[in-house]
């Protein structure tokens, strides 16, 4: 994974909880849950915005997000989550993380998506701002 350099916010505690804390939310919403840890790692204020691997239109602020998270989480039910980080970069108090996400669900086809997280730093610490997942088509 290509990272900034040594030394930078990228290898904070602060940075590297809120890290954690994305991906558990990821595996949160492969159980079908939209819990308080997804509720931490999201900023809450009318910039939030999300482009869903479901499609739909994009409707900002923390609500709108939270209802398209949620009508997604449906239909998550008991799957697994794993991930692929292929870049993280912090400039200030801005940041962004590209993953493949890797999606199992039981009886359904494995879903992998390409994401695009972005983050900035607020005054209770990182937060995602906008999220643009996208499902990777098989190439079969």
């Amino acid at each position: 994974m290509e990272q900034n350099k040594k030394g930078t916010a990228i290898e904070s505690g602060e940075w590297i909880k809120f890290i954690d804390m994305v991906q558990a939310s990821n595996a949160e919403f492969a159980k079908g849950i939209v819990g308080d840890v997804t509720k931490a790692v999201w900023s809450h204020s009318n910039d939030a915005t999300i482009f869903g691997g479901y499609g739909g239109f994009v409707e900002p602020g923390w609500n709108n997000v939270e209802d398209r998270l949620t009508a997604a989480a449906k239909m998550a039910v008991d799957g697994s989550y794993s991930y692929k980080p292929i870049k993280i970069s912090i400039t200030g108090e801005s940041a962004y993380i590209l993953q493949v996400e890797h999606y199992i669900f039981p009886g359904k086809p494995v879903i992998d998506i390409r994401a695009t997280i972005i983050c900035q730093k607020e005054s209770d610490g990182w937060k995602i701002i906008h999220r643009h997942g996208e499902i990777i088509k098989s190439s079969k």
